[in-house]
């Protein structure tokens, strides 16, 4: 009796063992296909094109926009507008130096600066826009850089006109919440049909670059002035490369140091964990 149960028991070792080396044999291709796919992670080449910058903003049909236009140098003006009349698109406005500051859409003036005496950079005339316009938000740590690049835009009112041009102004209205960002106006033109308080969308190209380094922005880390890449080295190894940005359209984003043409690198980027 206790000899049977001893041979029972020793069949039933030796079958698990051997249903145990019976699945790890056939794990182990699966896990070897695995590792093989696994160690060639996916890479792309730097290479060349022309870039715009574009800026994408969520906007409002406003009718009757005001704008504000301002001088480049601080002193006397010569007027040429008075207040309450209007001034067709390019009809001068004032003199200053040997600049002539003129309207950039059809508009009606409302004020002028008292005395005729303008400070640089800050409105010095205030118009009104004789049409609709397109009133948006530019986030504080964009202003700067969209503003003084004096951008061209294009915009498209939601289930509505467009894509059109559209002409950038100086919004003189104050948002509420100053943190919310910078107002801007765009002038639609008067062919456009718009009614009040639609939503739309505004397209403002900041920056051109002809035949630009450029690399899909989800292999770079970070967005502007600089950032880090995995180079690929002759010998297959990937390694961080600091890399200077330019412009960017959100899809790719330009390279103007750190990288040369055809260079290969890894389109996962390096984190921020420390190493």
């Amino acid at each position: 009796m206790r000899r049977g149960r001893l041979v029972s028991a020793l069949v039933a070792v030796v079958l698990v063992v051997a249903a145990y080396a019976y699945g790890r044999a056939r794990a182990a291709p699966t896990r070897a296909a695995t590792t093989t796919a696994g160690s060639a992670p996916a890479t792309v080449h730097v290479t060349r094109q022309s870039l715009a910058e574009v800026v994408t903003l969520p906007a409002t049909v406003v009718a009757a926009p005001q704008f504000s236009v301002s001088t480049e140098f601080s002193g006397p003006v010569t007027v040429v507008a008075r207040t309450r009349t209007h001034v067709a698109a390019g009809s001068v406005l004032f003199r200053q130096r040997d600049t002539v500051v003129r309207s950039p859409v059809d508009a009606t003036v409302l004020s002028v600066r008292s005395q005729g005496v303008a400070v640089a950079h800050l409105p010095f005339m205030t118009l009104s826009y004789d049409g609709f316009g397109l009133a948006a938000l530019i986030t504080p740590v964009d202003s700067y850089r969209i503003l003084s690049s004096h951008p061209f835009a294009r915009a498209e009112i939601t289930n509505g006109p467009g894509p059109f041009p559209c002409t950038v102004l100086a919004s003189v209205t104050s948002p509420v919440d100053s943190s919310a960002g910078v107002p801007v106006i765009c002038a639609i033109p008067q062919a456009v049909p718009a009614y009040v308080n639609i939503p739309a969308t505004l397209a403002l190209t900041t920056r051109q670059v002809a035949n630009a380094l450029v690399l899909p922005t989800y292999a770079v880390a970070g967005t502007v002035s600089n950032g880090e890449v995995y180079r690929v080295a002759p010998d297959g190894n990937a390694r961080p490369q600091a890399v200077s940005l330019g412009v960017t359209n959100g899809g790719l984003v330009q390279i103007t140091s750190g990288l040369t043409d055809g260079d290969t690198v890894l389109t996962t980027p390096p984190n921020l964990s420390p190493p």
